[in-house]
């Protein structure tokens, strides 16, 4: 049994109830969408962890997790992530499914409660504000975080390619923001965060398990009845090309050299986009894989990842430092034979199949389906897997060829040696 539902909450907030008896677990994730901002990113980011460690009634971590124990085993995550140019904080609890509870009782709803009173009701102080040991914690492990990227340099290399590509949009936002912002953080501003999240955000509440919709929806809209709401939309904006193309190179002594290329894509139907980028650089049986990497042998890596809203298509690759020109024309090269129509009907096939596979795979796990439907949050139309697949199915070769021919180069960046 399976049913797939819509529900409106309240203004600025709705819920997708996925009732399944396929599993054994049940999934409840909490999304708050806010406009990504540098100056708050960092207060916003010390949120999740704030709430997911301690709250009113369990003060320490270990109540919190003896709370969980006692929920058979619930896992409970708070993450800070940016999603186009909407900075979003999810929560998610995941339990073992009610059939299953040994004394009949209801433990979906209980770990719901549990779930909002852990974000409605955190850790204060006296004074209504996070507590000065626990923000302490957050900061550290913040730093930590961000001191990670910055010492993985592929990680750092996309970084920094998506603020200079993105520059002046939220999608160039740095999800935990920068070090020195860390660092400044004050019980005040993380507390003003907190409740700017409750009050502004766009709120997606997504349930996966065979549990009852109207139960969780009435449950959701009571937690928020207390709440002065006046909901900012996220606007996730099309990337608007630069006036010239736009080329920065990172000194660093590496073996190997991060080659990064952002190219503006004009094309809204995403299932085309989709197609036309497993063809272009998605997969190991792509034009940049078998012709750049294998054939001319000029990458240790070479992929691209299309970002549907923002319009916009990357290409990732690792390259050596004296190659770096040669992979640039190589690559437009590529794309260049996709605008010409070279493409066949074998590799359009190859696409489809791989696309095919990849979301039905979505269908295996509660993870899985969450992972399909959480990024459509911002849609105004959410599809279900096999609505997706007769889309992308129908793409033509004319709708391929045609969405390649809008792509244009937009940013280079480059981190690594000198070209001797």
């Amino acid at each position: 049994m399976e049913d797939i539902r819509q529900i409106h909450l309240f203004d600025g907030a709705r819920m997708l109830h996925y009732r399944t008896d396929r599993f054994k677990s049940t999934r409840i994730t909490i999304r708050f969408a806010l406009p990504a901002q540098e100056q708050h990113a960092s207060a916003l980011a010390a949120v999740p962890g704030l709430i997911r460690y301690t709250a009113k009634q369990y003060p320490t971590t270990m109540q919190m997790e003896r709370k969980l124990a006692s929920l058979y085993g619930a896992g409970f995550s708070g993450v800070s992530t940016i999603v186009g140019d909407a900075h979003v904080l999810s929560f998610t609890i995941s339990t073992v499914a009610d059939r299953f509870a040994l004394a009949g009782e209801v433990i979906s709803r209980e770990c719901l409660q549990f779930l909002l009173a852990c974000i409605f009701e955190p850790d204060l102080d006296e004074n209504g504000l996070f507590k000065a040991e626990n923000l302490q914690r957050e900061q550290r492990l913040l730093i930590e975080d961000i001191q990670a990227v910055q010492s993985d340099k592929m990680a750092y290399s996309v970084q920094r390619f998506q603020e200079i590509f993105y520059a002046g949009e939220g999608a160039a936002v740095p999800a935990n923001g920068t070090e020195q912002q860390v660092k400044a953080l004050t019980a005040d501003s993380v507390t003003a965060a907190w409740k700017n999240m409750l009050e502004k955000a766009e709120i997606f509440v997504l349930t996966v398990g065979d549990t009852d919709a109207q139960s969780i929806a009435e449950t959701v809209r009571a937690a928020f009845q207390k709440t002065q709401r006046n909901y900012e939309k996220p606007v996730i904006a099309k990337h608007l090309k630069s006036t010239q193309l736009k080329q920065f190179h990172e000194e660093e002594p590496l073996e190997q050299c991060k080659l990064n290329m952002g190219f503006c894509v004009d094309c809204e139907n995403e299932h085309v986009f989709k197609v036309m980028n497993m063809i272009f650089g998605r997969s190991e049986m792509s034009k940049l894989s078998k012709v750049v990497r294998e054939k001319m042998s000029l990458c240790y890596y070479c992929s691209s990842v299309c970002a549907l809203k923002k319009q916009t298509l990357m290409v990732f690759s690792g390259i050596e430092s004296q190659n770096r020109e040669k992979t640039v024309a190589a690559v437009r090269a590529q794309l260049e034979e996709m605008q010409s129509g070279n493409i066949t009907d074998e590799e359009i096939a190859i696409a489809k199949r791989k696309l095919k596979d990849a979301y039905l795979s979505s269908l295996d796990t509660p993870v899985d389906i969450a992972q399909w439907y959480l990024p459509q949050m911002f849609d105004e139309t959410i599809l279900c897997v096999e609505e997706s697949i007769a889309k992308m199915e129908a793409v033509t070769k004319e709708e391929i060829v045609a969405c390649a021919q809008t792509a244009v180069l937009d940013t280079l960046y480059s981190l690594g040696k000198e070209q001797s």
